[in-house]
């Protein structure tokens, strides 16, 4: 069974999907996205990709992969389920403990006490 792929593409949204999504579930997915991107300034763009998986087994035939560039690496996710829209909102999720940690890092480095001068003679 071949699926043509339906691209979504807002300004930092890029929404590709191959599975059978009705406009009410696209549109539920870009909103879902469009509020993540807007609550993280640091976020330059967002793609994500859900696809029906033939050739695996029945529990997880729906993929959820996606890439968000910021300053620095790319973050990269990818989750299986059997429902996409649940597929991407355990992406999102876990996109958000990514962006935590990656916060939380640059805090500890911050924070760090500044070392001291080896004393003159």
């Amino acid at each position: 069974m071949d699926l043509v792929t339906l691209t979504v593409a807002t300004d930092k949204i890029e929404l590709r999907c191959n599975a059978e999504l009705s406009e009410a579930e696209r549109t539920g997915a870009i909103e879902k996205l469009r509020r993540f991107a807007r609550d993280r300034p640091e976020i330059a763009r967002v793609y994500i990709d859900i696809e029906r998986e033939v050739d695996s087994p029945p529990p997880a035939p729906f993929v959820a992969k996606g890439q968000i560039e910021i300053g620095g690496p790319d973050l990269l996710a990818s989750v299986a389920d059997r429902d996409p829209l649940t597929a991407l909102e355990f992406l999102i999720e876990n996109f958000d403990r990514q962006l935590l940690r990656r916060r939380l890092s640059k805090v500890r480095v911050s924070l760090r006490a500044p070392q001291e001068a080896p004393a003159s003679l």
